[in-house]
């Protein structure tokens, strides 16, 4: 019996501290209201670059919703590059794994969860010294309606500030 109270005391003892340990939420945190705004864009999308070339882009919830994947990819097939979003705390990080090899990360603030337009504002990166100072420096992404997108990807190229905006629309949920 002393036995059962002693196994039963350190089980007790073990449950306690792990409550105690466990990483908790801050006071006051709260949802990231950008990631919520960006599910809302999962599915795939047709458009334009600001070239005129055709682009496909697709969003997927990963790991069981906490991250969102976009693939964007000329309609040629040419290689897709991938953004994965996910929330910080209230903010929203969105890196970007470029075709150069290197992977700016960039920081949104959101207030409101109905967003029409998420400014990502550059972080760091990793490899960019691959890139030999060209690299994305920012994103801005618009959202007028359910079934629009605006992309807007602003970087450096060649020491100069470049811009490409591209242009979707939602691709009706029976297309293919």
């Amino acid at each position: 019996m002393k036995h059962l109270c002693w196994i039963l005391c350190v089980m007790i003892a073990v449950t306690l501290w792990a409550a105690g340990v466990a990483p908790q939420a801050p006071a006051g945190s709260q949802r990231s209201p950008g990631f919520e705004a960006m599910k809302k864009l999962v599915g795939d999308w047709e458009g334009l670059a600001d070239d005129g070339k055709p682009m496909l882009l697709t969003f997927r919830l990963i790991s069981s919703g906490t991250a969102l994947m976009e693939s964007n990819s000329p309609d040629d097939a040419g290689a897709p590059m991938v953004t994965v979003y996910h929330p910080d705390g209230a903010d929203l990080i969105a890196t970007h794994y470029c075709p150069d090899g290197d992977q700016p990360r960039m920081r949104a603030k959101i207030s409101s969860a109905n967003a029409a337009e998420i400014r990502f504002v550059f972080q760091d990166a990793t490899n960019a010294w691959r890139t030999g100072g060209s690299m994305m420096r920012g994103l801005t992404l618009r959202v007028p309606d359910a079934n629009h997108l605006v992309q807007e990807w602003q970087g450096v190229e060649n020491g100069k500030p470049s811009t490409t905006v591209m242009k979707f629309t939602r691709k009706a949920s029976g297309a293919k």
